[in-house]
């Protein structure tokens, strides 16, 4: 799901069955790409920057060298306490639940 969905790829299975997930995570999308040109971010930067900000470490694969770029870049950026709040709120305005993320949401600290 951090793959950026303007990106056009292959069809895989994993495309296949996150396909329709993606068009209802569509306003998200658009939010998290507003936040992530202020930093310059990619939307999957924005996911992974929002990650770190809130203290959990995003395990993501890094195999060619301007991945590790782009993970530093992410991990590096700090987002306001407006950027956080935006994205929470759309996320459970759109109720989130996608595979895996939610399994340390609880331990996150979340303003309201």
């Amino acid at each position: 799901m951090l793959v950026d969905p303007r990106i056009k790829t292959g069809k895989s299975i994993m495309k296949i069955i996150f396909d329709r997930k993606k068009r209802t995570l569509h306003p998200l999308y658009v939010l998290m790409n507003k936040i992530g040109k202020s930093h310059q971010l990619t939307i999957p930067q924005v996911a992974i920057a929002y990650c770190s900000n809130k203290g959990v470490v995003p395990i993501c694969g890094c195999r060619r060298l301007q991945q590790v770029k782009e993970l530093s870049q992410a991990v590096n950026t700090i987002l306001t306490e407006e950027e956080i709040r935006r994205l929470e709120k759309m996320a459970d305005k759109l109720d989130v639940h996608i595979l895996g993320s939610d399994m340390f949401r609880f331990i996150t600290r979340k303003n309201k």
